[in-house]
């Protein structure tokens, strides 16, 4: 269906011949189509367990509460962008016992919508989605409250996306008779945007809490001394730190110790908005990490040294985003990241005019990146349509990209026009698949 979908508008025939009875897996986002017609189809799919009806702004809530008491099968259901109100969740909370995945962003439920599906709002002491393992609720009107009673009611519940989590643990104290009397929550991640974040939010989020894996603080106005309050998560695996407008936060002094406790078995990590960042120590603290994104950042250090070796190994993917800031030349940052990482398969490069052919040839001649699948350079001036032809040309080129260097799949945003026509020139003489 996707595919036909692709190549014209779906109408009444062909969702009247693709939706059928057997059916356990349906897509519908973006309304492609006579979509009224899928809908009416939709109710005789008895053995559905995943559809995507995300996008579909022109379906009115009652449309949608037409087809819930059919998805009595469904796993997954996912009405992002949609009119979905507090009524649609109580629906669910009735017809869909086995529901393990729900994505409601941009939505228009509220806390209301949290009780109505939970059956706290009820009273009739049946307990409702026990099964409910992810729950998507950004950009909704869901506060702390509703956050709560999901946290509360839905025991099984793994993965929950609620920009402001840890206003939910400031009403939660770990050491309460109703809270020891609790197993502890299965959540692994904890995503937050909120300004303001308190420290015994933060204490009683890590008792209660023990699984975590994945953390996430953005635009965070905090203090480096509360960065060391998210030590005390020992399971993490994936970090993600956004500094705030104003910078409160020090890569050295808070970022770097919170590294050295939970850096050995980090895998992911992403930071950004910092003044300085230094490598040597960040290879060192974090010797497992597998994917990197480093954004916005002042200045690299050491400056200009001789690149330590040994470090970033595991690197698989990695993303560098430079900006006017850079106080200095980025050729060290890139030797330094990429000397080592013979698994690099993903590479993505904006703003650096050193990221250059003879650069290459210097990383080339101590790690081959026979695993490179796709690089994207962005803004990256030194670098032309004709780095293709160099490649082939270049002596120190790996012997799998010589092999398929028309086929590596190159990434150039903002070419110039010149450039353009270069590459549009070297395709044709070439052979290349150029997709525009």
């Amino acid at each position: 269906m996707e595919v036909i979908g692709e190549r014209r508008s779906l109408t009444r025939k062909f969702l009247h011949l693709l939706i059928l009875e057997q059916l356990e897996t349906l897509n519908l986002s973006f309304g492609t189509g006579e979509i009224h017609y899928g809908f009416q189809f939709l109710l005789r799919c008895k053995r559905l367990r995943d559809l995507n009806l995300s996008y579909l702004r022109h379906v009115e809530p009652r449309q949608l509460l037409s087809i819930i008491p059919s998805l009595s099968s469904i796993v997954s259901l996912n009405l992002q962008m949609t009119c979905a109100i507090d009524q649609v969740l109580e629906a669910i909370g009735n017809c869909c016992s086995h529901i393990q995945e729900l994505n409601l962003t941009s939505t228009l439920v509220s806390d209301d919508g949290i009780f109505r599906m939970s059956g706290e709002s009820q009273n009739d002491g049946v307990k409702r989605c026990q099964k409910l393992q992810r729950l998507i609720v950004t950009e909704t009107r869901v506060s702390w409250v509703g956050a709560l009673c999901a946290l509360r009611c839905f025991p099984e519940i793994r993965d929950f996306d609620f920009d402001k989590i840890f206003q939910v643990f400031e009403h939660l104290d770990p050491e309460s008779e109703a809270m020891l009397e609790l197993p502890k929550l299965k959540l692994r991640s904890l995503y937050s945007v909120s300004p303001c974040i308190r420290g015994d939010s933060v204490d009683a989020a890590s008792k209660i809490c023990p699984n975590i894996e994945l953390l996430s603080v953005m635009n965070a106005w905090i203090g480096n001394e509360m960065l060391y309050k998210f030590m005390q998560f020992e399971n993490v695996r994936s970090v993600t730190i956004v500094n705030n407008d104003g910078m409160t936060l020090d890569y050295d002094e808070g970022v770097l110790p919170f590294l050295q406790v939970c850096g050995p078995q980090l895998e992911n990590l992403i930071l950004n908005k910092f003044t300085t960042v230094n490598l040597t120590s960040l290879g060192g603290s974090c010797p497992r990490l597998r994917k990197m994104a480093l954004c916005n950042i002042g200045s690299y250090e050491p400056k200009g040294n001789a690149p330590v070796r040994g470090l970033f190994r595991c690197l698989t993917a990695l993303e560098l985003w430079f900006d006017d800031r850079t106080e200095f030349t980025s050729k060290y940052t890139l030797l330094q990241l990429l000397l080592d990482s013979v698994h690099i398969s993903n590479l993505l490069v904006k703003k650096s005019d050193d990221f250059t052919l003879e650069t290459l040839r210097e990383i080339w001649g101590f790690n081959p990146m026979r695993k490179l699948a796709r690089i994207t350079l962005e803004e990256c001036h030194s670098m032309t349509g004709l780095v293709k032809v160099d490649l082939g040309k270049c002596h120190r080129c790996p012997k799998p990209l010589l092999t398929y260097a028309k086929y590596l799949p190159f990434t150039f945003i903002s070419i110039c026009n010149y450039g353009y026509i270069n590459l549009l020139h070297t395709a044709h003489e070439h052979a290349f698949n150029i997709k525009q």
